[in-house]
């Protein structure tokens, strides 16, 4: 009786005092449990992962080896939903805009049978002053909700940054490349030698701290390191567009 009440009565006064709004495009919600609506979700544009793997792949990434594959869940559009979205999960503390991401992406790569012989999922980790400045790694809550999926398991502390970057705005290619150059470590090498590592990042933009991330790992023992992010820039004018380069770690 008591819960017949309440959805009958409190519910819909409480929506009236304090309506639920989509963050992508701010429309009343009608489901209480949503956050995001069905039509911004929709309105995503999907990756192709032949383009990916052939042109993105050859493009974005160097030819050594490292990086055995890579695979992002949208491609990313200046001006668009995904941006606004991906700008409020870095720096307006929407959390659960990770959380909504990162089982989109565990369902992909389960319904898909991606990556299927990975056994470990590492997220790529903040800068030390940077986590505390901002209060979380949206890239640790990715790969959790990822990892409970999947049923494998997250390490988030196996693979650190060992020296503060500077930002990557207004850096070309190659300095962003020298920028992030040996910026990571591994502790514990036991942990990942012979493993298979899914790689979870928010966005892939120029690629280098993807490619400096999975070299520190086959380095340190790991067999292969294949890349899962939410969104992937796809032409070499948005990796300089101030946009993208906002969303940068």
């Amino acid at each position: 009786m008591i819960g017949f009440i309440k959805e009958l009565i409190y519910r819909p006064l409480l929506n009236f005092i304090f309506p639920q709004i989509c963050f992508g495009c701010e429309k009343l919600l009608l489901n209480d449990d949503e956050k995001i609506c069905a039509e911004c979700l929709n309105s995503l544009k999907k990756t192709n992962p032949q383009d990916l793997t052939i042109k993105i792949m050859k493009e974005r990434f160097q030819n050594n080896g490292v990086l055995d594959n890579f695979y992002g869940l949208y491609y990313f559009e200046n001006n668009g939903v995904l941006q606004k979205l991906l700008h409020q999960l870095k720096y307006e503390n929407r959390k659960f805009i990770a959380e909504i991401f990162g089982d989109l992406i565990g369902n992909e790569i389960k319904e898909n049978k991606l990556f299927e012989d990975n056994k470990l999922i590492i997220p790529i980790p903040l800068n030390k002053i940077k986590e505390r400045e901002r209060g979380y790694n949206q890239s640790l809550i990715l790969a959790k909700r990822v990892s409970k999926i999947l049923g494998i398991n997250t390490l988030d502390n196996i693979l650190f940054r060992k020296k503060y970057t500077k930002t990557q705005t207004q850096l070309n290619l190659q300095e962003r490349k020298e920028n992030i150059k040996d910026a990571f470590e591994v502790r514990n090498n036991e942990l990942i030698k012979n493993q298979n590592i899914i790689l979870v990042d928010d966005v892939i933009t120029s690629g280098s701290t993807i490619e400096e991330a999975a070299k520190c790992l086959k380095n340190n023992g790991a067999n292969k390191v294949i890349s899962f992010s939410i969104a992937v820039a796809q032409l070499e004018d948005e990796i300089k567009s101030t946009k993208v380069e906002e969303l940068e770690i």
